[in-house]
C-alpha cells in the first residue's frame, strides 16, 4: 500500500520539479516572464529579498485571495484543492533548490555581459 501511494504521487512531484526548474531557467535567462514571476522579479529588484522567498509568499497570497473570493462570492470553496496549495508552496521551494545549479550552468554557458 505504501508503494502505491508513492507511485500515485510521482507524476505530481515530477510536474512540481519541472515547474520549479522552468521558473529558475526563465529568470536566469532573463526571458520575458509571466505576470506572476514579473511581479516577483520587480519586488526582488526593489527590495533585497531572495526570489524564491518572494515567490512562495506571492503564490500563497494569491491562493489565500482565491479562497476568500471563492467563499465570498460562491458561498464555498470551489476550484481550490490541496494541489493548488501544494503548488503555491512547492514550486518556490523547488525554485530555491534549482537556483544554484542554474546559476552555475549559466555562468559556464553564457558569455558575461
Amino acid at each position: 500500500m505504501k508503494h502505491q501511494l508513492t507511485l500515485k504521487q510521482l507524476p505530481a512531484r515530477c510536474v512540481l520539479l519541472c515547474l520549479g526548474l522552468a521558473v529558475s531557467l526563465e529568470v536566469a535567462a532573463g526571458l520575458v516572464t509571466t505576470a506572476g514571476e514579473g511581479v516577483v522579479l520587480a519586488i526582488c529588484q526593489v527590495f533585497p529579498v531572495k526570489f524564491s522567498t518572494v515567490k512562495i509568499a506571492f503564490d500563497v497570497t494569491l491562493v489565500c485571495i482565491s479562497i476568500l473570493t471563492s467563499l465570498l462570492f460562491l458561498g464555498g470553496l470551489e476550484g481550490i484543492r490541496e494541489g493548488t496549495v501544494a503548488a503555491a508552496v512547492c514550486v518556490g521551494l523547488v525554485t530555491r533548490q534549482c537556483q544554484k545549479p542554474v546559476k552555475w550552468v549559466t555562468k559556464k554557458l553564457l558569455p558575461a555581459g
